[in-house]
């Protein structure tokens, strides 16, 4: 069965139950997944409750049941139970961005409102089986004329310009990343100048091509 790495916002409720006098609510949200448990801020006096809180839980079985209990905080009773939601995670590739609602029941099917939850789940990294390999899983190149160029000086190596380069390999970035579009380099002015779309970025990419050796 596979392992999943998810963060589950808590966004508000809606309309919950009164459970003040049949007034208002204090409510607060108990949520359990796979052994493990997660308690929300109360928000005073308030059937649309805003929380906002996110829940961050790692190796978490596929198909598992988000249980989620809404309560009402009292200061000199036992808290009142108002209602629970069940919500099953059935992918490992929500991106967090929509936000889902589903009904508060009570024990008696009874509707009492509504949550709003967002939810980004992704195979868990811990379980991802990387391949190997006898290689090396970094390369290093260093070239003097791409420093020159780029005003790039590596102490480390020698009072030359240089400028280094790494190239690795990598694998299951979907899984990490999921679909979210990465920005590399972009501050970086050396790797502007090389990787730029210009005529000298383009001169420069095949001189350094030219130098190296593998």
């Amino acid at each position: 069965m596979s392992q999943i790495d998810a963060s589950i916002t808590f966004c508000a409720g809606s309309n919950l139950k009164a459970g003040d006098l049949g007034v208002s609510s204090d409510p607060f949200l108990v949520a359990r997944i796979g052994g493990l448990f997660y308690m929300t801020q109360v928000v005073p006096r308030t059937r649309n409750p805003v929380w906002n809180e996110s829940w961050e839980i790692q190796n978490v079985t596929l198909n598992s049941n988000l249980d989620i209990e809404v309560w009402d905080k009292d200061s000199f009773l036992p808290n009142d139970l108002l209602g629970k939601v069940k919500v099953p995670i059935t992918s490992s590739e929500l991106d967090g961005q929509q936000a889902w609602s589903f009904e508060v029941k009570q024990a008696n099917g009874h509707s009492i409102g509504s949550l709003t939850l967002k939810i980004a789940t992704r195979l868990s990294l811990s379980v991802i089986q990387f391949p190997t390999s006898n290689k090396r899983a970094i390369k290093i190149h260093n070239s003097n004329v791409a420093g020159t160029v780029t005003g790039s000086y590596h102490s480390a190596l020698s009072n030359l310009p240089t400028y280094r380069a790494y190239s690795m390999d990598m694998y299951h970035v979907g899984a990490v990343f999921l679909n979210k579009y990465q920005k590399w380099n972009e501050n970086y002015k050396a790797a502007k100048m090389i990787f730029g779309n210009n005529p000298a970025s383009k001169v420069l990419r095949q001189t350094i091509r030219s130098q190296h050796t593998g």
